[in-house]
């Protein structure tokens, strides 16, 4: 079961490792956007394993790209050239959907748990769910514990922080 399973039983240590040399933007960025650098990472971690040019294709004809691994239907609000160019705005627009998910959970009266937010993040259907039950397995048994930090600027996280002790309330 999930509760007995460790991180390398699930397969993320090399995920987790692929996304360290983001941690310095990902500290910058998520303080500048107000928002908990260590879900950034699980998020990152979940998508892409930190593979900056990593473009996904979909069945339905739409396709995923960069860190953030942000769907083409985003295209009215970004730039989907820049995603696997710009490593802080790829950053930023993951950031932005993480928010808007997070507004929908509370809209809609669920607690925006990282499960919860990894599966709007993930497309709230059934395979979203999947996905994000195989991220939230991985928190439940990993170092990363608890539920997405309200104020991430009174947190004690510094550069080069490889985000792996951290307890998030």
């Amino acid at each position: 079961t999930a509760d007995t399973m460790d991180i390398d039983t699930l397969g993320y240590k090399n995920r987790i490792a692929g996304t360290d040399k983001w941690n310095d933007l990902i500290l910058k960025v998520s303080l500048e956007e107000d928002i908990d650098p260590i879900f950034v990472k699980c998020i990152m971690t979940l998508e892409s394993a930190g593979d900056a040019d990593l473009i996904h294709y979909n069945s339905n004809n739409t396709y995923d790209s960069g860190l953030m691994q942000i769907n083409s239907t985003w295209a009215n609000s970004f730039d989907l050239e820049k995603l696997t160019t710009d490593y802080e705005y790829a950053i930023r627009c993951g950031i932005k959907i993480i928010k808007l998910k997070i507004a929908a959970a509370v809209r809609n009266g669920k607690e925006p748990t990282p499960y919860e937010v990894a599966w709007r993040y993930n497309g709230y259907c059934e395979a979203g769910k999947r996905y994000a039950l195989s991220d939230q397995a991985r928190k439940d048994t990993s170092e990363v514990q608890g539920g997405i930090a309200t104020n991430p600027t009174t947190a004690s996280y510094t550069s080069g922080d490889t985000f792996t002790r951290a307890q998030i309330s």
